[in-house]
């Protein structure tokens, strides 16, 4: 969005945070198996609106179109596509950092993971002793 702002000669800042959010707009369709938005039809100049309207919102959860999503991958790519580059990942390093973590079973760094559930399971399945000691 910050790319098409910047083309338009508005004041928009362009950084990695721009290319995060494209990377957030695919990891949305690996998981959810579709866009985050229905493409718009028109005449360019119509399109165009469409989409500045529709980036300039928050996104919808790839949860919504595919349960099995766990909620720390859906806030991975939330943190991906905040409308407000300033709440997004800063660099590629920390959603690497963060998709990393995510993959290894741990605690995510630099998005709050909103499930203590899925924090507690991913503790017990790095920590396999958790399960004995549970069963006893």
């Amino acid at each position: 969005p910050e790319h098409r702002a910047a083309r338009a000669n508005e004041a928009a800042a362009v950084d990695a945070r721009g290319d995060v959010y494209s990377l957030g707009l695919i990891l949305f369709e690996l998981l959810a198996g579709r866009p985050p938005a229905d493409p718009p039809s028109g005449s360019p100049r119509e399109r165009l609106a469409h989409l500045r309207a529709v980036r300039s919102q928050p996104q919808p959860s790839p949860r919504q179109f595919n349960p099995a999503v766990s909620r720390a991958a859906s806030a991975i790519v939330a943190g991906c596509l905040t409308p407000d580059p300033a709440d997004r990942y800063p660099s590629a390093h920390r959603l690497r950092d963060d998709l990393r973590r995510q993959l290894a079973d741990r605690p995510l760094l630099h998005v709050r993971e909103p499930s203590w559930r899925e924090r507690l399971a991913k503790f017990a399945r790095r920590n396999p002793w958790v399960k004995s000691f549970a069963f006893l």
